[in-house]
Parts: C-alpha cells; sequence; structure tokens
C-alpha cells in the first residue's frame, strides 16, 4: 500500500504543477516564515494577540477569515484575557487529548465572536500547526482534506464527526 500511495501522491502533486505552476512551492514558503514566527509568539507569555493577528493574517490558510472575517477575529483577539487564556489552555491540554481540546476552543471562541465554527476550528489548527509541527497540521476546508484522502483512497471522518475529530484524523492522513 505505501508505494502505491507514494505513486498516487506524486500523480496528485504533478497535476497541481501542471495547473498551478508554483502553487506548491509558494505554499512551502509561505509556512517557512510565517509559522516559526507564530509559534515564537504563542509561546511568549502573555501572548502578544496583536503580533499573532498580523502573522495569522499572513498564512495561506487564513486568506477566507482575514477577506470575509477580520471584524469577527479582531472582535476574539480583543477580549484579551479570554482569548489568550482559550489559546494557552489549546497550546497546553491540546496533545494530550486534540479532539476534546480543540472542540473546547472553538466553542468557548464562538461564544465571544461571530467567527464561525469552521473559521475556528482552522484557527485552532493554524495555531497547533505552528506550535507543534510534527504532530498537527492546518485544516482550512473539510472538503479540501476530504478530496484528497478520497484522491489517495484513504478514508474520511465519520459524517458528523466534531472539528476536533476531523482535525485528528488530518493529522493522522498527512
Amino acid at each position: 500500500m505505501g508505494s502505491n500511495l507514494d505513486v498516487r501522491l506524486a500523480r496528485w502533486l504533478e497535476e497541481i504543477r501542471e495547473k498551478a505552476p508554483g502553487a506548491i512551492e509558494r505554499e512551502i514558503e509561505n509556512r517557512v516564515g510565517p509559522y516559526p514566527q507564530l509559534k515564537e509568539i504563542l509561546q511568549t507569555s502573555p501572548i502578544d494577540l496583536e503580533a499573532m493577528r498580523g502573522i495569522m493574517s499572513s498564512c495561506t490558510v487564513m486568506t477566507d477569515i482575514g477577506r470575509y472575517s477580520s471584524g469577527a477575529f479582531k472582535q476574539l483577539l480583543d477580549k484579551d484575557v479570554a482569548a489568550r487564556h482559550l489559546i494557552t489552555r489549546l497550546i497546553r491540554l491540546a496533545p494530550n487529548q486534540p479532539a476534546q481540546e480543540i472542540d473546547d476552543f472553538v466553542n468557548q471562541a464562538h461564544l465571544r465572536c461571530d467567527l464561525s465554527l469552521a473559521s475556528l476550528t482552522l484557527i485552532a489548527s493554524l495555531i497547533l500547526t505552528s506550535v507543534y509541527p510534527a504532530d498537527f497540521v492546518d485544516y482550512p476546508a473539510a472538503i479540501r482534506w476530504t478530496n484528497f484522502a478520497r484522491y489517495l483512497e484513504q478514508g474520511r471522518p465519520k459524517d458528523g464527526a466534531t472539528h476536533g475529530v476531523c482535525i485528528e484524523w488530518a493529522n493522522g492522513l498527512a
């Protein structure tokens, strides 16, 4: 199965290169700078929320949130104490129980701002990917990951899976 998966992945990457020359290289470049910078910000105490927002807005996966919901994202971060608490808790506890802690973060943050659950899931995944790059992957949209899994003939989460379970699944797939 491993070599067959390698062949399918190589074919998929080649198709992307043909359809969008430079897209893969831009995606890699977009991670080399912002993700380590974001990690540094997230590991300071107290977290500089304005610097965090600035770095996150430069990440490709945040494009839609930045374009459509920057006010709501700022609304979350303007609640300094609550936002720092949610982010710090996510970073500290997620490695042990990722699905549960991601769901807690998403639900608690949703009570504090007008961002969608999917947008908050993406923010959680970006935070965790930055701090724990070997254990997490950013999760920009469920449809992208399920299409990727389908192309590679891999399973997908059950219908109705929580946001945290979906991120755990994507981490395993990656």
